[in-house]
């Protein structure tokens, strides 16, 4: 099975399981090879690592040691970019830190870089992405944030969707033939800030594709977020920076890869 087909296949088994859908998308249990084995409901954040159904996912371990997860996430960048080759320039720094560096990666003290997770978290049907606006930055991003402790990159932005939204039922959407891979990976400059002792540097995000449905509810960590909503995809593409947009298009695709009768909630 091709990429393409992959994320298509992986794509809208979560979203029948979500929804409910008519015109061949039945909800119905999930394959061996789907993202949520037998289930029929869309999963807890909490959920998601011991219910991926790919062999490559389920080989991984819930929290990894400091070498794994360099490991792991070397092994997250090398696969995405064979799926998006177009980007290795661009993520060029992002390998050479994992291949050179001998500081931590993902500790927020590295000030050459590090490595943080976020979620993608689209409703296909209302063609709707969750997103938060975020109290420091006065601007919209998608839930995310420093990765904390041990745990898997998927499972970490997981955390930081349902932390910063309050969301409680979303599925994992693996972008890709081995599973488990980022829906997106982009590297963008931070400004010091003199008030946490940071100097200038670089976040590496590691960005993770989930599917929910946009009717449930929302309760935003007011600590960190003044709000959250769903945005339509058409706004969310011209929101400023160019990653809104390249992920706009790759949502897009997914989305368009059904007619809308397929993505017709049944009665």
């Amino acid at each position: 099975m091709s990429e393409a087909a992959s994320i298509e296949s992986s794509f809208f088994v979560v979203l029948a399981m979500l929804l409910g859908t008519g015109s061949g998308l039945k909800a119905k249990p999930v394959p061996e090879a789907g993202c949520s084995r037998g289930r029929t409901a869309s999963l807890r954040w909490d959920e998601m690592a011991t219910e991926c159904g790919s062999a490559h996912c389920t080989a991984l371990p819930l929290h990894m040691t400091a070498s794994d997860l360099r490991a792991h996430a070397l092994d997250q960048l090398n696969r995405y970019l064979e799926v998006h080759p177009q980007e290795r320039e661009e993520l060029g720094a992002l390998m050479a830190q994992l291949l050179e560096d001998p500081a931590d990666v993902f500790a927020r003290a590295n000030m050459r870089g590090h490595v943080t997770t976020s979620g993608i978290v689209y409703d296909a049907r209302a063609d709707k992405v969750l997103m938060i606006h975020h109290k420091v930055l006065d601007r919209w991003l998608q839930p995310g944030g420093h990765h904390e402790g041990i745990d898997r990159l998927d499972v970490s932005a997981a955390r930081e969707v349902r932390e910063e939204t309050g969301v409680e039922r979303f599925a994992p959407c693996p972008a890709g033939a081995g599973g488990d891979l980022p829906f997106d990976v982009e590297s963008h400059a931070i400004r010091a800030n003199p008030a946490k002792g940071e100097g200038d540097h670089v976040h590496h995000d590691f960005i993770y594709l989930f599917a929910a449905d946009s009717t449930q509810p929302v309760q935003p960590e007011l600590a960190e977020v003044k709000g959250v909503r769903w945005m339509p995809r058409a706004e969310f593409a011209t929101l400023p920076s160019a990653r809104f947009a390249r992920m706009s298009e790759k949502l897009l695709a997914l989305a368009t890869a059904r007619s809308p009768a397929d993505l017709a909630p049944s009665s």
